[in-house]
């Protein structure tokens, strides 16, 4: 799971670099064939920043819902609700702070010829509302997400509630979570909040996916990856032209390759050594500080590029420097943050701790692979 977040991190900030590409920004084929090619065909998924955000609330869902698929744990929630608040409001706070730092270092200004999201940027900005997650375009528009990952982790015990009472029927409800997206007009909340659902929906009938899984051959697993990965991608698929509702499909649509997506680094051989690979698990590592620290980069290395440059420069330029603001900041802000939280509320008490059926299968099933590395991706994603 680590490893599937810092592969969606990385396309996020490929997303954001080629975004100062006013042809890209635009989503249509004046810069010519390449931005044709690089918008409306599979290759889009480089840099499908918004379904791989899908992705994350779809993870979001699954991880925090495991470690709670457990009997008999006094306190639990207690303990949940301000570790999780120090766990996104401590580095959101300081993403904040290093935003406006990088911004004040190298001044927004509006250029003419540049993208529209670019020229965005240059607009006036408040570190409180950027803060409150009320605007946070001109410092970081990436922490749009953030408000949808809070609002879901005080919701948890409501989402977890509904599953579990009526988990003798889960795939209906998994459907019911992916089919809301597809309904036009509903609003902000009624798209994204059941992205996370669709991702609690899945911990709850991870025993029985796995179960069935194992009886997947391995051609039905490739075409699996390669339909999750069409799905994911059926919004630039889908005609330019397309109205609100064909949209709001391909929304749901795209959801679901998330959550096919997810099935599959969970169950999949293959996927899951992808997932343990080191560089791919280093990049789970830090994932979360990428994401928060990385558009002030890019936009920084744009501008110092005039404004007009071609977005490949700026990718070229930006990844490595945002790896590395990254790593620092899952060092110096991230790890501390985590520490923190463990130390915050009532520790479950060792030894009283019964899981839950989904939960056994689910860790007999990474504990039965030939690496000990699952067990522990899963359990370090469940921490989260």
């Amino acid at each position: 799971m680590d490893g599937l977040r810092g592969l969606a991190a990385l396309v996020v900030v490929a997303h954001h670099a080629l975004l100062t590409q006013p042809s890209l920004y635009a989503a249509n084929a004046r810069g010519g064939a390449a931005a044709w090619w690089l918008t409306y065909t599979p290759l889009h998924l480089v840099w499908a920043g918004r379904e791989a955000v899908f992705l994350f609330f779809v993870l979001s869902g699954f991880v925090l819902t495991l470690p709670f698929l457990r009997d008999g744990v006094p306190g639990q929630w207690v303990a949940y609700f301000p570790r999780r608040f120090v766990r996104l409001c401590v580095p959101l706070a300081a993403a904040v702070l290093v935003s406006a730092a990088i911004a004040w270092l190298v001044p927004r200004v509006v250029t003419d010829g540049a993208s529209g999201w670019l020229n965005q940027h240059a607009g006036p900005a408040s570190i409180v509302d950027t803060l409150t997650l009320a605007r946070a375009m001109p410092l970081n528009s990436a922490l749009w997400s953030l408000r949808w990952e809070i609002a879901f982790s005080c919701l948890l015990p409501l989402f977890l509630s509904v599953a579990l009472m009526g988990r003798r029927y889960w795939p209906w409800l998994l459907v019911g979570a992916l089919a809301v997206p597809a309904v036009p007009g509903l609003g902000a909340a009624a798209t994204y909040l059941p992205m996370f659902a669709v991702g609690v929906c899945l911990a709850v009938g991870a025993d029985r996916l796995l179960a069935a899984a194992r009886w997947m051959p391995r051609a039905a697993w490739w075409a699996l990856g390669v339909g999750a990965l069409l799905l994911l991608n059926a919004r630039w698929i889908a005609p330019a032209t397309a109205g609100t509702a064909v949209r709001s499909v391909v929304t749901a649509t795209a959801v679901l390759g998330a959550a096919l997506l997810v099935l599959l680094f969970v169950a999949w051989p293959a996927a899951r050594r992808l997932g343990e690979h080191p560089v791919v698990g280093w990049l789970g590592a830090v994932s979360f500080s990428l994401y928060l620290v990385h558009e002030p980069v890019v936009v920084s290395v744009a501008v110092l590029l005039g404004g007009r440059a071609n977005a490949g420069y700026t990718l070229l330029i930006s990844l490595p420097a945002s790896l590395l603001l990254g790593w620092a900041f899952h060092r110096l802000v991230e790890r501390p943050a985590h520490r923190w939280s463990r130390r915050i509320g009532q520790p479950p008490a060792p030894g009283r701790v019964g899981q839950h059926a989904a939960g056994q299968r689910v860790a007999a099933r990474y504990n039965s692979t030939s690496s000990g590395a699952s067990a522990a991706s899963i359990s370090s994603a469940a921490r989260r």
